[in-house]
């Protein structure tokens, strides 16, 4: 017992050293990290080098799926698996575990991986309930359940008017999170606008919520390319870029994000 300061620190640096290795793509020190990890959980599920050396895992998945995720997207599955587990095992961790479940829920959402991200989600939400990063995928979770679901949006317009989703009851309406600087939305905006004028007759609308900070960004944006459909955007300013209520209330953190709602709503 004396001695299990000075283990715990031994453990720590052979675990650093370690992962730098197998960051560097050293299969021996990849199956080091996860050799230690069960060994010692099996030896201790308590001690501190059990914990240490899972996380330790995790990260290794974190940035291997970082790094990799686009030629090879199993590393998103394999760092979920991780911080899932680290999340389970060591319940005590409620700083790094709700960490790595945040980050393991975000990135498979940008990845489309959605059932993937809300599992990480639910986790949060039942065993870190009072954590900061339940609070912030709170949005990330209420918009990955909503598919089938009615949507809640409203907000002022870029006028000085107010627009609801109710006010489209009957028709298909596209919802449009953008931003003047997205380069994927400017690539996709001919296309939308196609839809608009292939469809507007048939009941099909579209309502844009402006992720920008500044107004004149959007009225030079728009002397270039008009959009011809009502904006939310808030004249208060805590309100904007991504704070906008609309935003914070679905989590996007990216855009453009588009969400087809039914004649239904």
């Amino acid at each position: 017992k004396e001695k299990q300061r000075l283990f715990t620190v031994c453990i720590r640096h052979l675990l650093d050293a370690h992962l730098q290795l197998a960051l560097q793509g050293d299969q021996e020190s990849i199956d080091a990290l996860y050799d230690h990890s069960e060994s010692l959980f099996k030896r201790d599920p308590n001690s501190p080098s059990a914990a240490e050396a899972g996380f330790t895992v995790a990260k290794f998945a974190n940035t291997s799926a970082q790094r990799f995720a686009q030629q090879d997207p199993r590393w998103i599955e394999e760092f979920v698996k991780q911080a899932r587990l680290f999340a389970t095992r060591f319940p005590q961790e409620n700083i790094r575990a709700p960490q790595m479940l945040q980050a393991a829920a975000e990135t498979c959402q940008l990845y489309g991986l959605n059932q993937s991200a809300l599992d990480c989600c639910l986790d949060l939400e039942t065993r870190f309930p009072k954590s900061n990063e339940t609070a912030q995928v709170a949005g990330l979770s209420r918009r990955l359940k909503l598919k089938g679901q009615p949507i809640q949006l409203a907000g002022e317009t870029i006028e000085g008017g107010y627009v609801s989703i109710d006010d489209y009851k009957g028709s298909v309406v596209l919802v449009v999170f953008w931003a003047t600087t997205a380069k994927p939305f400017i690539e996709q905006l001919p296309e939308i606008q196609a839809l608009s004028k292939k469809y507007r007759k048939y009941g099909f609308e579209i309502v844009g919520v402006n992720l920008d900070l500044e107004e004149p960004a959007i009225d030079a944006f728009q002397e270039k390319s008009p959009l011809d459909w009502r904006q939310i955007f808030y004249s208060a300013r805590d309100k904007r870029g991504w704070n906008n209520p609309a935003a914070l209330h679905y989590g996007v953190r990216s855009v453009p994000m588009m969400m087809l709602v039914d004649h239904t709503g």
